[in-house]
């Protein structure tokens, strides 16, 4: 036996579809040569009858941009890579190493030409292959510089920088090394298939990933009710086993149902019997490989990922009737336009923990909370707002109900935590969560979940039924952790992607939530986003979509332009930040009070301003003057520049947001990571009081912001390049007055903002506006809507003089 192994000679194996297959060579097969290579497919050790053929060299074409015909090398650019900009064009060139990727340097030489190849419609530059060597990279491009897109099956390429793959040419490999095979009936997903070449050794397993990953189902999952039948469904198509076993809480009974499985994937099993209440699991068999290639049968028992309510993070489901999931309001909540939202993020337990004349055992629960906001002295109620961004309250991981979590490591999708559950056995989570909402809905605030889909706890059902179907890996087989929490859900798989869109749609339907705030969305990718907005739009338009627009993988702020997402703005925090402390400019300033609407926000609501959330330090932490940004004990100037930070946030174009506990200087002692940290997290009620000036500020220019005059800064589309008016101080620093409606678009009605991050007085002359009748309406310390009587700025000669690290706000009416 020909001691060559097989990996040697061929590249890959794939199957392209159930019956239908692709195998590629390392190098040409010789035309010579003759016949075709002697391949054996196998399932097991057993020989599979199969149909082999050699494929034209333009399917390859189609699959890594070139093919070899007679003595030319032929690049193709395929109609559904040309880029959507240049849709209808007729005009593309070819760029690479070979030409240092300026093809408009020798024109023509470089340029494609429309013709028919194998009967298809395609852009061919036909080229002598010997100017061109070994691994070079290349692409297409328009003349107006336009890139084209890799086809979706491409077969050869390298990442260029991240999200930017090319085309890699190998002379070796031409067209003439690709195969196609057939075989009768579907290969069956739950057994490996082989391919090895007679009289060599080994076998290489043909990849399924491709067939697997385009699997679905339209059916329901999880439970669904036909009048009093419960049906059960589960998708996993490489299991080999499902057993339904369910329990009753109340009595001894228990029940064990086998599965079938359909030609989707799906199991399937039903029962006609009364099961309100019941717990629920499935038992699941599959073959799997163990660490010495050896077939092993392995059986687990998992949760239903579909469950709408669980006893814990690790089941059992619990079944409960459709009615249950039915909302009761007693009246519409029309939650406020974008542009009037002024949203505190929270999370139950931060707020509850040392909540003031509230019993200590109501304060870990939807029941709880929902207790403490009838008190009309609550620090919600006192606060304002309009809108909660709750941190996670998805079923998540814990061992014990009172374990402190921040939620970001989900188990289910779909059911409210059990560990705010009061009855989680009887999931009381359903109404209490109800509930809760009902209560928001009441005191004027919509509700919007911080939902986590990048990634999910382990164990966790999906990972179980198949990793590879629900998770990405690296070309080692390893999961990916772009997430920096151990996976990344992989989202473009249809079943994937459609648990995260019937959980969202469950959550809007069953609890009437208002919006979503998509944790690391970048990772659920583009296309994903668009299927969310689409299906969630339809479903209810008012709905709020906030993305937070990064990852460790990458950013997608400029990507989320042209959608209807708003997005947190990173880069509005951190000049925000450095701004206080003299670091910034002016043009960064009028750029982010603008909405950052020249380059991140196609519209004044897209960007949601703020300048700290639950991650990293707090506010005072990260600004104060004192060591290891331990701002417990805050400075004079850690105030001043707290004030200077609530100004900007809330005269700012765009959403405002804040994190709980910023308006009285919450602080976590400098530790920068708190996930695990209830003690740092909980606010300390006794600094709303110690720093009452500074919490009383920030609700009077919360309030001034959802004036009749706050509508200048409330802006419900994107204004004209006049609308804010600059004007730079004559100390030529950083700091800055604007003026916002300067060009009279919204009316007679005018706001001046000035700012001095300075530890000197900065002057701005005002020109003519200098003269006209600018009624004070903030200081640093003071905000009237009907204007301050004493202790004002000096304007003389249309000269404003703004004292050290200081703010000041003017209205301006007809003059």
């Amino acid at each position: 036996m020909d001691e060559t192994r097989i990996d040697e000679e061929i590249q890959s194996v794939f199957w392209e579809t159930r019956q239908q297959g692709l195998v590629l060579l390392r190098e040409d097969w010789k035309v010579q040569e003759s016949g075709l290579p002697p391949l054996e497919l196998l399932l097991g050790e057993e020989p599979v009858p199969f149909h082999l053929e050699r494929p034209s060299p333009f399917e390859w074409a189609k699959r890594s941009g070139y093919y070899r015909h007679r003595q030319s090398l032929c690049f193709v650019l395929l109609p559904e890579c040309i880029p959507q900009e240049e849709a209808g064009a007729s005009s593309f060139f070819l760029a690479g190493d070979f030409n240092g990727w300026k093809p408009e340097i020798e024109g023509s030489r470089w340029q494609l030409h429309p013709e028919i190849v194998y009967g298809e419609l395609c852009w061919v530059l036909k080229l002598p292959p010997h100017q061109f060597q070994e691994g070079q990279s290349f692409k297409y491009v328009s003349p107006q510089g336009h890139w084209s897109r890799l086809p979706d099956n491409c077969l050869q390429s390298a990442e260029a920088a991240p999200g930017i793959s090319n085309f890699i040419y190998h002379p070796q490999r031409t067209g003439y090394q690709l195969f196609r095979f057939h075989i009768d009936g579907p290969f069956p997903l739950q057994r490996p298939m082989s391919l090895r070449r007679r009289h060599r050794k080994g076998s290489l397993p043909i990849d399924s990933s491709r067939v697997l990953l385009r699997m679905q189902s339209e059916q329901a999952m999880g439970v669904s009710f036909v009048g009093q039948e419960a049906q059960f469904r589960l998708f996993g198509p490489r299991l080999q086993k499902v057993e339904l076993r369910l329990r009753d809480p109340h009595s001894e009974l228990r029940l064990v149902c086998p599965m079938e499985q359909d030609e989707d994937g799906v199991w399937f099993g039903a029962l006609d019997i009364p099961l309100e209440g019941f717990f629920y699991e499935y038992r699941i068999g599959q073959r799997r490989m163990d660490a010495d290639g050896r077939e092993t049968w392995e059986e687990r028992t998992i949760t239903d990922p579909h469950a709408r309510a669980l006893v814990g993070p690790q089941g059992p489901g619990i079944i409960l009737p459709p009615q249950k999931f039915q909302l009761h309001q007693s009246a519409p909540f029309h939650p406020p336009a974008w542009e009037d939202l002024q949203i505190a993020e929270i999370h139950l337990r931060d707020l509850l923990a040392q909540a003031e004349n509230f019993p200590a055992e109501r304060r870990s629960s939807f029941a709880g909370f929902c207790e403490w906001l009838d008190d009309p002295h609550g620090y919600l109620r006192e606060l304002g707002i309009n809108a909660v961004e709750l941190q996670p309250v998805a079923e998540y991981e814990y061992r014990e109900a009172q374990d402190y979590a921040w939620g970001y490591m989900p188990r289910n999708f779909f059911s409210p935590c059990s560990a705010y559950a009061s009855s989680p056995e009887e999931g009381s989570q359903v109404g209490e969560f109800q509930e809760l909402v009902e209560k928001f809905h009441s005191l004027g605030m919509a509700v919007i979940l911080d939902v986590v889909y990048n990634h999910l706890g382990s164990p966790n059902p999906y990972g179980i039924i198949d990793e590879d179907y629900y998770f990405r890996h690296a070309p080692d087989g390893s999961l990916l952790n772009f997430s920096g929490c151990g996976n990344d859900f992989r989202s473009e798989s249809p079943m994937a992607q459609r648990a995260i869109l019937d959980s969202l749609e469950h959550w809007v339907k069953a609890y009437g939530v208002d919006g979503f705030r998509f944790d690391l969305a970048e990772l659920l990718g583009m296309d994903c986003l668009r299927a969310i907005e689409e299906r969630l739009k339809a479903l209810r338009p008012s709905l709020i979509l906030i993305a937070e627009p990064w990852s460790f993988r990458g950013h997608i702020g400029h990507a989320l332009r042209p959608t209807g997402f708003a997005a947190w703005n990173d880069e509005y925090r951190d000049f925000i930040a450095h701004y206080v402390w003299g670091n910034g400019n002016r043009e960064g300033l009028d750029y982010f009070m603008g909405g950052s609407l020249k380059y991140r926000s196609r519209f004044p609501a897209q960007s949601v301003n703020y300048v700290s959330c639950h991650d990293d330090h707090s506010w005072i932490d990260r600004i104060t003057e004192k060591a290891n940004h331990d701002g417990r004990v805050p400075t004079p100037n850690d105030r001043r520049r707290t004030h200077l930070a609530i100004a900007l946030l809330f005269a700012s174009i765009g959403i405002p947001m804040f994190a709980a506990g910023q308006d009285f200087l919450h602080s976590k002692g400098g530790v920068r990571n708190t996930y695990q940290n209830p003690e740092l997290n909980a606010l300390d009620y006794r600094r709303a009081r110690l720093f009452s000036g500074t919490r009383e500020y920030f609700r009077q220019w919360l309030r001034h912001r959802q004036s009749p005059i706050g509508r200048l800064w409330r802006l419900p589309r994107r204004p004209s390049r006049h609308y804010i008016r600059s004007y730079p101080p004559l100390e030529n620093n950083s700091a800055c007055a604007l003026l916002f409606n300067a060009s009279g678009e919204l009316g007679s009605e005018k706001l001046l903002f000035a700012i001095n991050p300075h530890p000197e007085e900065a002057r701005f002359d005002l020109g003519e506006l200098g003269s006209l009748p600018l009624r004070p309406i903030a200081d640093t310390e003071r905000l009237d809507p009907a204007g301050l009587s004493h202790s004002l700025y000096l304007i003389a000669d249309s000269i404003l003089h703004l004292p050290p690290l200081s703010v000041g706000l003017w209205e301006l009416g007809e003059s």
